[in-house]
């Protein structure tokens, strides 16, 4: 029987099978379809993300990269002493910037010079890896100009032109001794020392005769007493790419003959800042990384200067007439006295010595009662990199960038 009209027609229940049976598929399709919209844009935005992230380390490493050559050259005269062979490579430690990033260089020289190339041009590859857990690493090579020149020093540990008297009274007194060996000074690291060291003769003297090591005294070196009979006052007058005199123009201070400083020669630190107006602050070789540890003045004395007590000192120290040393003094660096030295107590040298003795060479030198000194090409070249007119490496050019290019892959 068919409805009357306007008669109520009966709902139909949303079974499945029924009229309404559609809608949970189409709704479960919805879900599955905004599923899927949302992994793949969680998926795209984690691409993303790590791809900027890959670029931003990779910008950071390559900016890494360029600092550390920029530094190695900055620090040539510390990091590349001496240039290697023809042919040949210096590996340089690695390093860590400011941010974390490390870095390490490799110096290599050309077998001969091609195509008018000057023989101090050299190839320095830098390779830089950014701060964990990043592992951007890029690659910059450098064309570096870096003739070698011939260095103020040194030829050994100790050069004399006069007499030179070694010995110790033996105990309670420590030996005392000269050493050629290349070494870094105590207190140092290979951040501050990153080059190769190379050792040297203990002594060069005019007249090996004129050598008297006595009881409790010892030379070494490679060799350890190297005559060499044409050492002369000249040779101290004209050091080579730079004059005496000249050298003393430079002095940052200088104090006139007869001078003594008794435990007053330290580094001076006012507000976190290296005092370098006192003229008794000559750097702190024993903490290098405090705020003078990179302080280090030329200093002059006009006559003869002693040096009593404790104290630390580095740079170029000059003396026109005779040094004396009686305390636990220690200094880094480059010492050149026109007259002679006595070293006694415990006092050290760390770095190149070049005594004339006199004029003539007709005084005498003498360490005595545990007095050391000991070679260190890094204290040396520490100390010429201030020098105006000298320029890292020693010679009369220093190392300079001519280009530098980025390695892929």
């Amino acid at each position: 029987m068919s409805a009357r009209p306007g008669a109520v027609r009966p709902l139909v229940a949303c079974v499945p099978g029924g009229e309404g049976g559609f809608v949970l598929p189409v709704a479960l399709f919805v879900l599955v379809v905004l599923a899927m919209v949302s992994v793949t844009g969680l998926y795209t935005s984690r691409n993303e993300y790590r791809a900027a992230e890959a670029t931003r380390q990779a910008a950071v490493a390559l900016a890494a990269a360029d600092a550390g050559a920029q530094r190695t050259l900055a620090l040539w005269a510390t990091a590349v002493p001496a240039l290697p062979a023809a042919g040949d490579s210096l590996l340089l430690d690695w390093q860590t910037l400011p941010d974390g990033s490390r870095y390490r260089s490799v110096v290599r020289r050309a077998p001969v010079a091609v195509g008018g190339t000057a023989a101090g041009r050299v190839l320095m590859r830098t390779i830089a890896v950014v701060r964990p857990p990043g592992t951007a690493r890029r690659t910059v090579v450098t064309v570096v100009e870096a003739p070698s020149g011939q260095p103020l020093c040194c030829e050994a540990a100790f050069k004399v032109q006069s007499r030179l008297l070694i010995r110790s009274p033996g105990k309670p007194k420590p030996d005392s001794y000269i050493r050629g060996a290349d070494s870094i000074p105590p207190g140092w690291t290979a951040a501050q020392c990153p080059g190769a060291r190379a050792d040297l003769p203990g002594v060069v003297t005019s007249d090996a005769a004129q050598i008297d090591v006595r009881a409790g005294g010892s030379i070494s070196g490679s060799p350890a007493i190297q005559e060499d009979t044409t050492v002369a006052d000249a040779d101290f007058a004209d050091l080579g790419p730079i004059t005496y005199a000249a050298l003393a123009a430079q002095a940052k201070f200088t104090f006139p003959g007869g001078t003594r400083l008794n435990n007053t020669v330290n580094p001076v630190v006012a507000g976190g800042t290296c005092s370098t107006g006192v003229n008794t602050n000559w750097g702190s070789p024993l903490t290098p990384l405090g705020p003078c540890g990179s302080w280090a003045p030329i200093v002059r004395a006009t006559g003869n200067l002693r040096l009593s007590g404790a104290g630390q000192g580095q740079g170029v120290l000059l003396v026109d007439g005779n040094l004396t040393i009686d305390g636990t003094f220690q200094y880094y660096g480059l010492v050149i006295v026109l007259g002679s030295v006595s070293m006694t107590t415990t006092s050290r040298i760390s770095g190149g010595v070049l005594i004339r003795g006199g004029v003539g060479g007709g005084l005498q030198s003498e360490l005595a009662d545990g007095a050391i000194i000991q070679y260190s090409s890094c204290a040396v070249q520490r100390a010429q990199a201030g020098i105006t007119g000298m320029t890292p490496g020693g010679g009369a050019t220093g190392a300079t960038e001519r280009s530098w290019f980025e390695v892929v892959g």
